[in-house]
């Protein structure tokens, strides 16, 4: 069905760019309003004429698109998900009219392969304005062509299992459900696999043919090392014999140690690969089912031209923060001598920017100025907008730019501009530097007593005023725990907890000891052990990814006034969650100890505090995740034995 846009295709204006819009009325959980409304607000401004042709069951998409491009539009949009992403890729094959992706599917995976805005109208400006192009790789099944992933085994039953209706509820959960009712019961089949000449004889319960390395959502992937852009396809096998493989492989995979798991063999392909299995087992592609296994799969190098963001591309945000600024050796933490001298520089930047601030109406117009700069702005925007820091120290001395601003600017240039560089850094070490610096210059302890003090309280004061009652609080409560005196023994003593604590590692030590002195506490580490490793990496992975995601830059601006450490993805408290899931998990063996196990978690909630890594609400939210992750992961695993047992 076409309908057409706001400023439709006309023969009148040749000057006028084209689109044509392949629109999914059924994707995800957006509505062809939705499209509409982003596109029109979007492409006439920026000089473009669209057509949007809607999709229908009987249609034959590849079609219309050959005629789009026969009639010469210079763009081909794909307005839904993966699968109706792949079908107007396959029709661009051998053309030199790029791909625009709209993702309004349930999980989009290639848009977050790469870097496309993840909401309708973001994702519409940057098709309608300043972008770049890739040359991606496809794979060539019969006579189609596929961009994503091709699968055999667990996940083609998945989607094949999950109706239109719980998509459209539940997202990607929905397929999440699917497969868990469709792991027990299912036997791994045997399969022939012929890799370039080579042949493989796996029992496998997944064989899956990659040009992408994205597993539903970031940060879950196949493997690092899956790039669609690199001239050849990856074979991946997931091994799983019985129903005690797969909280094994769960955990690898949200862990990110499955590259090298026993369970799961990586091949590359060059030219072509052919897989069969023992008996007939649906394939999916891009997210559709397409037939039936045997199969054979070529590649095809640099198939398709895909419009995809800048690496380096300027926000708005950070133009008017610019504007108003117009073979290393270990040092302390792990850190570089670079990294050090870039915190020093960080720190003595905002030192520099606070000694502006000389009364409560100026630190009032410093917050008015950051919050107004970065209203209804994210943090993974500004991530992807910013340009790159190749290092900390480049950073840094953006920041130390910042602070040549004005001295009535200052302070709103070097904050922005340090919260921006932490949201672009390159790395966690080189966020880590900058966090550092950030907390020196606001936080007092031994060795780096924090100044300027009281022009630093007018502006935390200033910020405190303009926030919400629980944001107020947790706030406040963070302020209070952290400006407790820092002596170094407490310090250490604080490090050390939180150390022995990350993911967990102090429960499953004590465990494991216990176990090997005591034969009866072997049942108790069977059980507690998977629960609390599945709970700490699906809070440290997928929970935590999610709220990075949608995290505003204001709350990264916020951490750099009162101290916390800004390059945190501080929702929810990993240790926290670790520290009070594997309290749970042993108390449940062990009541009389319940008041130590708990004792000692909410000690490691505290040193979250304490070391400005956390809000106190990151600690209270992280416990209660935590607590319930343990006892769900505990349930699966009691369910797991008994269809063993059966």
């Amino acid at each position: 069905m076409l309908c057409a846009g706001g400023s439709a295709m006309t023969e009148q204006d040749v000057a006028v760019r084209r689109a044509f819009v392949v629109l999914n009325p059924v994707a995800g959980r957006t509505t062809p309003d939705a499209v509409t409304a982003a596109l029109e607000q979007a492409f006439p401004a920026q000089g473009w004429a669209y057509q949007i042709y809607q999709t229908q069951p009987e249609d034959d998409v590849r079609s219309q698109v050959r005629r789009a491009l026969d009639e010469g539009c210079d763009i081909v949009v794909a307005a839904g998900g993966d699968g109706t992403v792949s079908m107007v890729a396959d029709a661009l094959v051998g053309s030199d009219v790029p791909l625009g992706i709209i993702p309004a599917g349930s999980a989009n995976v290639l848009a977050l392969e790469l870097g496309i805005p993840g909401t309708i109208p973001e994702a519409a400006a940057l098709l309608a304005g300043d972008h770049t192009q890739r040359q991606l790789d496809m794979m060539k099944l019969g006579e189609q062509h596929f961009i994503l992933q091709i699968g055999v085994g667990l996940d083609a039953l998945m989607i094949k299992d999950t109706d239109r209706e719980a998509k459209r509820a539940l997202g990607r959960w929905a397929y999440m459900r699917t497969l868990a009712r469709n792991v027990f019961g299912f036997e791994s089949p045997r399969f022939t696999i012929v890799v370039d000449g080579k042949r493989l004889r796996p029992r496998a319960a997944q064989v899956l043919v990659a040009n992408a390395g994205t597993l539903g959502a970031k940060p879950l992937t196949w493997g690092e090392h899956i790039q669609p852009h690199d001239g050849h396809l990856d074979l991946c096998v997931v091994k799983v014999r019985t129903l005690v493989d797969y909280p094994r492989v769960i955990y690898q995979f949200l862990s990110g140690r499955h590259p090298n798991s026993t369970n799961i063999a990586y091949q590359k392909i060059f030219r072509s690969a052919t897989i069969a299995s023992d008996r007939p087992l649906p394939v999916q592609a891009d997210g559709e089912i397409i037939g039936t296994t045997p199969i054979t799969v070529s590649v095809v190098p640099k198939a398709v031209r895909v419009v995809v963001p800048h690496a380096a591309q300027a926000s708005p945000i950070i133009g008017m923060m610019r504007r108003a600024g117009q073979a290393q050796q270990q040092g302390e933490d792990g850190m570089t001598q670079q990294d050090e001298q870039a915190a020093q520089q960080t720190q003595h930047s905002i030192e520099q920017a606070l000694r502006s601030i000389r009364t409560p109406e100026q630190a009032d117009k410093v917050i008015d100025d950051l919050e107004q700069m970065s209203k209804g702005v994210s943090e993974h925007t500004v991530a992807q907008q910013v340009p790159t820091p190749e290092s900390a120290k480049a950073a840094a001395e953006q920041v130390e730019q910042a602070a040549k601003a004005p001295a009535e600017q200052r302070p709103q240039a070097v904050i922005g501009e340090v919260a921006a560089q932490i949201a672009a850094a390159p790395s966690p070490q080189d966020q880590e530097a900058l966090s550092k610096g950030v907390q020196q210059a606001t936080q007092p302890s031994a060795d780096h007593p924090a100044a300027p003090a009281h022009e630093r309280q007018l502006l935390q004061d200033a910020l405190l005023r303009r926030l919400g009652p629980l944001r107020k609080l947790d706030t406040a409560v963070f302020l209070a725990i952290n400006s407790l005196p820092h002596p170094p023994l407490a310090d250490a003593f604080f490090i050390g907890l939180t150390t022995a604590f990350n993911r967990g590692d102090a429960w499953a030590a004590g465990l494991i000891a216990a176990s090997l002195r005591d034969s009866r506490q072997r049942e108790v580490l069977r059980e507690v052990l998977p629960a609390l490793w599945l709970t700490a990496a699906t809070v440290e992975g997928p929970i935590k990814q999610v709220f990075r995601r949608q995290r505003p830059f204001i709350s990264v601006v916020r951490a750099v006034v009162v101290g916390r450490k800004p390059g945190n993805y501080s929702f929810p408290s990993g240790h926290s969650a670790a520290a009070f899931g594997g309290a749970y998990l042993l108390a449940r063996h062990h009541p009389r100890l319940a008041p130590l196990l708990f004792g000692l978690a909410g000690l490691v909630g505290f040193s979250r505090v304490y070391l400005g890594a956390h809000y106190p609400g990151d600690v209270v939210s992280g416990a209660g995740v935590g607590m319930a992750l343990a006892e769900l992961f505990r349930l699966v695993g009691k369910g797991v034995k008994r269809q063993i047992r059966r």
